[in-house]
């Protein structure tokens, strides 16, 4: 019965950490599901601690993209109107 809760305890945990990594992460869901299968799978999990950010300043707005390892791979943007004055 020990070896039952302890199993149980451990993947709560897991499922806990699981779902915190996918509600906590900066881009959305559809993004995080790299192969659009409809379920975030656990080495798509992983790839959320490969992703990096940048901030764009462009005229009028102010970016931040989010990027797999190299810049050039660009996953997800979001813009928001600039609020400094001329």
């Amino acid at each position: 019965m020990k070896k039952f809760k302890f199993t149980f305890v451990i993947l709560f945990a897991a499922l806990g950490m699981y779902l915190y990594s996918i509600v906590t992460a900066p881009i959305p869901y559809r993004v995080i599901d790299q192969d659009n299968s409809g379920i975030v799978s656990l080495d798509e999990i992983s790839e959320l601690s490969n992703l990096k950010v940048r901030t764009l300043i462009k005229t009028g707005e102010i970016c931040r993209q989010y990027y797999w390892q190299h810049p050039d791979d660009t996953v997800h943007q979001v813009c928001k109107p600039s609020t400094a004055s001329n």
